[in-house]
């Protein structure tokens, strides 16, 4: 659109571009980063001369309403949105799934990166320190691995997918499922695990992130967990309590209060 110098800035014109934006459809947290954007941009060109305005004089601030998601494939969805797909987009989409990788990382896997022997796999992640890790291999991942023909194990595990977050809306929808992104994939892998009773810590290093991060995303399926465990209690309808009544229990509490 229209060319803006930093003198032309003004904080009422930073309001109405967000204001323009959500009413275009933009989601408040996109504004909300192209705000942080406005103002990293305004920063960088003090710190060199460029300008000599004060960034927090200019940026209006938004809030961000960002909400993560917490779509993850249930076990039982797998087999449907395979079936929708070439056997080479399958073998992407169970790398993802199987490893927890992100969507560069599990492009960037090579054949030199598997150990059958050993079942473990070398995720070569680069987001943080702790992305570059050695990960186990599960049964179903070995299974598809050992069907490719030794003669043919060189090279990346898997081809690049430059449409895979419009590719797999399509394969979901042809599916009969909700639809999943990428990033939903590597959420799959945590979220199986947590169900499953592993700790976060145990999560946190499979997955290459912080035990914090686990807990903030993934927590509330450790909470159902723990709420299952105690609806194996039994109750008290299922409890032989020798013909004592509630009203036995409270008279007891009274009597043992001057125990």
């Amino acid at each position: 659109g229209e060319e803006t110098t930093v003198d032309e800035l003004t904080m009422d014109r930073v309001s109405q571009y967000h204001e323009i934006r959500l009413a275009e459809g933009a989601h408040r947290s996109t504004v909300f980063k192209e705000n942080s954007l406005l103002n990293q941009v305004l920063k960088w060109g003090r710190q060199r001369g460029m300008h000599h305005r004060e960034p927090r004089s200019i940026v209006a601030s938004i809030r961000n309403e960002y909400e993560p998601r917490t779509r993850f494939l249930d076990p039982s969805e797998v087999t449907p949105l395979l079936a929708e797909l070439t056997p080479r987009r399958q073998r992407w989409v169970l790398l993802a799934i199987y490893t927890g990788a992100r969507r560069s990382a599990v492009e960037r896997m090579e054949w030199r990166d598997v150990n059958l022997p050993n079942l473990q796999l070398l995720v070569r992640g680069t987001k943080t320190k702790r992305s570059r890790r050695h990960v186990p291999i599960p049964a179903a991942l070995e299974a598809m691995l050992r069907e490719v023909p030794v003669h043919a194990r060189h090279g990346p595990l898997v081809e690049p997918w430059s449409g895979v977050a419009k590719g797999l809306k399509r394969a979901c929808r042809r599916a009969g499922i909700e639809a999943v992104t990428p990033n939903d994939l590597r959420r799959t892998y945590a979220s199986w695990l947590m169900q499953a009773g592993a700790e976060a810590f145990v999560v946190a290093r499979l997955m290459g992130t912080s035990v914090e991060m686990i807990d903030k995303t993934y927590g509330h399926l450790k909470d159902d967990n723990l709420r299952s465990a105690v609806a194996l209690l039994p109750d008290m309808g299922a409890l032989d309590m020798g013909g004592l009544d509630m009203g036995d229990l409270d008279k007891g509490d009274a009597g043992d209060a001057g125990d």
